[in-house]
């Protein structure tokens, strides 16, 4: 399950390379919503041999980089020369979108950077899973205390949303339990809600934080 993107986070589109081929779609989508609702890997594959530019942006300064799902679609297109550190306008690049282990750690094999910031100080570890992404990124240099302009760092929102494989792996990566955000919340507090860390041993690893 993946986390929920608070406010704080906008959503994207997502490529899905599970769909049946298309008989409408067309090359010349290739930045248009329409063509990655539902594309299937072989369009991508044939638009790339047909000549469509992997760095291609929209208007919001969207690359196909960014709305790649999988693995296969994420090496597909850095093979074919996109950057794996492209921006939209709002600073998103495609490891903060990244929505599997193994798209992560094609996207930081190509040279993304695990500390990159969208305008409001989140990094790709705020909001990455499952552990085995977070995991990767820790390992390329991903700094376990980033904050955003909130003062959220990333065991903020994994205390909130994620799991307990995901906040012990932050915990024995160095994150400070006993941060606070500008409204004086730890950690521990914004997982007294989350019912995968309800009594589990990181919950009371998070308690035991707060006060060192």
């Amino acid at each position: 399950m993946h986390l929920p993107k608070p406010a704080l986070f906008a959503s994207a589109l997502l490529l899905s390379v599970s769909a049946p081929l298309r008989a409408d779609a067309e090359c010349w989508d290739w930045l248009d919503e329409a063509f990655w609702e539902g594309a299937a890997a072989a369009e991508m594959t044939r638009c790339l041999a047909a000549g469509a530019d992997p760095n291609a942006r929209n208007e919001g300064g969207w690359t196909p980089l960014h709305f790649a799902e999988t693995a296969e679609a994420v090496a597909a297109l850095l093979d074919a020369g996109a950057n794996p550190n492209a921006r939209n306008e709002d600073g998103w690049t495609p490891l903060h979108l990244a929505e599997t282990a193994e798209a992560v750690a094609a996207l930081l094999d190509a040279g993304a950077d695990p500390n990159a910031r969208i305008k409001n100080g989140a990094t790709p570890l705020h909001m990455a899973e499952p552990a085995e992404a977070v995991a990767a990124l820790l390992g390329a240099g991903a700094d376990p205390n980033a904050r955003t302009e909130g003062g959220f760092t990333p065991l903020h929102m994994a205390a909130k949303y994620g799991g307990a494989e995901i906040v012990a792996a932050l915990l024995d990566a160095g994150a400070d339990g006993g941060a606070r955000t500008d409204m004086g919340q730890f950690p521990v507090d914004l997982a007294k809600k989350n019912e995968k860390l309800r009594n589990s041993q990181v919950y009371w690893r998070l308690n035991d934080a707060r006060h060192r």
